[in-house]
């Protein structure tokens, strides 16, 4: 029991030290000026784009920026498009209302909204988050924006025919870890957001756990391809040895008969 106190008294304080941060750093990017943010973006962008990551990369997600206090990734985007690569953008829409997961009521910033609350429309958010296949640039460039004034496609978009310029009728919008919507080819590089950063690449977000468990799954996907591939291998190795034995043994008995 002492244990079990001990650990929940520690995550306790882990949730509120996060929380304070959070606030914290929150105000410290809201000072930064739209000049230094779209300096700072120009210079990240020409990083990237000079990195070995990314241009070996294929497919490819990158977060659509908040309007303020965010790395704004437009361009990172346009060129990925203009190189050919696949770009994934996420998704947090809902359609319809849900409660709130046990993680967000826990280590959200956010209180429990009042009835009369519930009543004005609010933006709802699925509990995880998808990444839908941005087909080209026009498709990019006519994305709806959401009540933050950020660029997403909806999740209906995933079930329903998309139009680009090419043609009036297009395949469904593909998630890039689910082969049931005709994507599930995996991501290459993952350009995420977030309030924080070490100097070890930790990472502090927003609160809600999406990317956190989105490069979880992604990890994992990633695993059981790579299990999938050194299985396929394996197996086309004892065909081929297979197949050089027999070949071996006709020759053997041909060249006796001879």
């Amino acid at each position: 029991m002492a244990a079990a106190s001990s650990t929940a008294s520690a995550s306790q304080s882990v949730r509120l030290a996060k929380r304070a941060m959070r606030k914290s750093m929150g105000l410290r990017l809201a000072a930064v000026s739209t000049e230094d943010v779209l300096a700072q973006s120009a210079t990240i962008t020409r990083n990237l784009l000079a990195s070995r990551l990314y241009r070996e990369a294929r497919t490819i997600s990158v977060y659509l920026n908040t309007p303020s206090g965010e790395v704004d990734t437009h361009e990172l985007c346009l060129d990925a498009l203009r190189s050919q690569k696949t770009l994934y953008v996420p998704s947090f829409a809902l359609a319809s209302p849900g409660p709130p997961t046990s993680d967000q009521r826990e280590d959200s910033d956010q209180k429990e909204p009042s009835p009369a609350a519930n009543d004005r429309k609010k933006p709802q958010f699925a509990a995880e988050m998808s990444m839908l296949h941005i087909i080209d640039e026009k498709d990019y460039l006519s994305l709806p924006k959401n009540s933050y004034g950020i660029r997403e496609p909806s999740l209906d978009d995933v079930l329903s025919p998309a139009t680009t310029s090419s043609s009036s009728e297009l395949p469904r919008r593909t998630e890039a870890l689910a082969p049931h919507t005709h994507g599930g080819t995996g991501l290459d590089l993952i350009v995420c957001p977030g309030l924080a950063f070490d100097l070890k690449g930790g990472r502090l977000g927003h609160g809600k756990g999406y990317y956190d468990r989105y490069l979880l799954r992604a990890k994992e996907w990633a695993l059981r391809e790579r299990q999938r591939q050194g299985q396929g291998q394996g197996q086309g190795q004892g065909q081929g040895q297979g197949q050089g034995q027999g070949q071996g043994q006709g020759q053997g008995q041909g060249q006796g008969q001879v």
